[in-house]
Protein backbone atom coordinates (compact mmCIF):
# COMPACT_ATOMS: atom_id res chain seq x y z
CA UNK A 1 0.00 0.00 0.00
CA UNK A 2 1.02 3.37 -0.84
CA UNK A 3 1.75 6.20 1.63
CA UNK A 4 1.45 9.50 0.53
CA UNK A 5 4.29 10.83 2.23
CA UNK A 6 6.25 13.66 0.86
CA UNK A 7 9.29 15.92 2.19
CA UNK A 8 8.48 17.11 5.54
CA UNK A 9 5.05 14.98 5.70
CA UNK A 10 4.17 12.09 8.61
CA UNK A 11 1.00 10.78 6.97
CA UNK A 12 0.11 6.99 7.17
CA UNK A 13 -1.54 4.47 4.66
CA UNK A 14 -3.20 6.49 1.41
CA UNK A 15 -6.67 4.77 1.93
CA UNK A 16 -6.26 4.61 5.91
CA UNK A 17 -9.91 6.19 7.20
CA UNK A 18 -10.68 7.30 3.55
CA UNK A 19 -15.05 6.57 3.43
CA UNK A 20 -14.93 8.98 0.49
CA UNK A 21 -12.99 9.69 -2.86
CA UNK A 22 -12.47 11.88 -5.48
CA UNK A 23 -11.43 9.71 -8.30
CA UNK A 24 -10.30 13.07 -10.82
CA UNK A 25 -10.70 12.88 -14.76
CA UNK A 26 -11.67 15.92 -16.82
CA UNK A 27 -14.71 16.27 -18.77
CA UNK A 28 -12.86 14.75 -22.41
CA UNK A 29 -11.86 11.39 -20.68
CA UNK A 30 -15.21 10.64 -18.85
CA UNK A 31 -16.14 8.76 -21.55
CA UNK A 32 -12.78 6.91 -22.48
CA UNK A 33 -11.38 6.16 -19.06
CA UNK A 34 -12.14 2.32 -19.60
CA UNK A 35 -10.84 0.95 -16.22
CA UNK A 36 -12.70 3.60 -13.79
CA UNK A 37 -15.91 1.41 -13.71
CA UNK A 38 -13.70 -1.30 -12.35
CA UNK A 39 -11.96 1.02 -9.68
CA UNK A 40 -14.90 2.32 -8.88
CA UNK A 41 -16.72 -1.18 -8.18
CA UNK A 42 -13.42 -1.93 -6.28
CA UNK A 43 -13.47 0.95 -3.94
CA UNK A 44 -17.06 -0.09 -3.34
CA UNK A 45 -16.34 -3.60 -2.36
CA UNK A 46 -14.07 -2.15 -0.14
CA UNK A 47 -16.09 -0.20 1.86
CA UNK A 48 -15.51 3.39 0.23
CA UNK A 49 -17.77 5.93 -1.76
CA UNK A 50 -16.28 6.81 -4.64
CA UNK A 51 -17.09 9.77 -6.80
CA UNK A 52 -15.77 10.78 -10.36
CA UNK A 53 -15.65 13.95 -10.88
CA UNK A 54 -13.71 16.75 -13.40
CA UNK A 55 -10.78 18.69 -11.65
CA UNK A 56 -12.12 22.36 -13.09
CA UNK A 57 -15.92 21.66 -11.81
CA UNK A 58 -16.63 24.34 -10.09
CA UNK A 59 -19.53 22.83 -8.18
CA UNK A 60 -17.33 20.29 -6.93
CA UNK A 61 -16.72 21.01 -2.91
CA UNK A 62 -13.02 19.10 -2.33
CA UNK A 63 -13.58 19.30 1.35
CA UNK A 64 -15.83 16.88 1.29
CA UNK A 65 -13.87 13.88 0.30
CA UNK A 66 -11.33 12.33 2.50
CA UNK A 67 -9.13 11.59 -0.24
CA UNK A 68 -8.40 12.71 -4.03
CA UNK A 69 -6.92 10.62 -6.25
CA UNK A 70 -6.05 12.40 -9.62
CA UNK A 71 -6.56 9.37 -12.50
CA UNK A 72 -7.35 10.99 -16.09
CA UNK A 73 -6.67 14.57 -16.06
CA UNK A 74 -5.80 14.36 -19.81
CA UNK A 75 -6.29 18.16 -20.40
CA UNK A 76 -4.26 19.80 -17.56
CA UNK A 77 -1.03 20.39 -19.97
CA UNK A 78 -3.79 22.70 -21.90
CA UNK A 79 -3.86 24.58 -18.70
CA UNK A 80 -0.94 24.04 -16.49
CA UNK A 81 -1.37 27.11 -14.07
CA UNK A 82 -5.09 26.55 -13.68
CA UNK A 83 -4.24 23.03 -13.03
CA UNK A 84 -1.94 23.92 -10.38
CA UNK A 85 -3.59 26.46 -8.90
CA UNK A 86 -6.58 23.43 -8.59
CA UNK A 87 -3.99 21.44 -6.92
CA UNK A 88 -2.55 23.39 -4.49
CA UNK A 89 -6.36 24.95 -3.22
CA UNK A 90 -7.39 21.31 -3.14
CA UNK A 91 -4.25 20.34 -1.31
CA UNK A 92 -5.36 22.73 1.39
CA UNK A 93 -9.08 21.31 2.06
CA UNK A 94 -7.95 17.52 1.97
CA UNK A 95 -5.97 15.27 0.96
CA UNK A 96 -4.38 14.68 -1.97
CA UNK A 97 -3.19 10.97 -2.99
CA UNK A 98 -0.03 12.14 -4.71
CA UNK A 99 2.04 14.67 -2.41
CA UNK A 100 1.45 18.39 -4.18
CA UNK A 101 4.91 18.17 -4.84
CA UNK A 102 4.86 15.35 -7.00
CA UNK A 103 1.84 16.69 -8.80
CA UNK A 104 4.13 20.08 -9.24
CA UNK A 105 6.90 17.96 -10.35
CA UNK A 106 5.10 15.90 -13.11
CA UNK A 107 3.67 18.70 -14.75
CA UNK A 108 6.86 20.05 -15.72
CA UNK A 109 7.52 18.43 -19.29
CA UNK A 110 10.46 20.53 -20.43
CA UNK A 111 12.56 17.46 -20.71
CA UNK A 112 10.67 16.28 -23.51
Amino acid sequence: MNTNVGPGETRGPVMSGARRIALVSCAEALEIDYDMERVSEALVRAGVRPDVVSWDDPSVDWSSFDLVAIRSTWDYHRRIDEFLRWARSTADVTRLMNPLAIIEWNTDKRYL
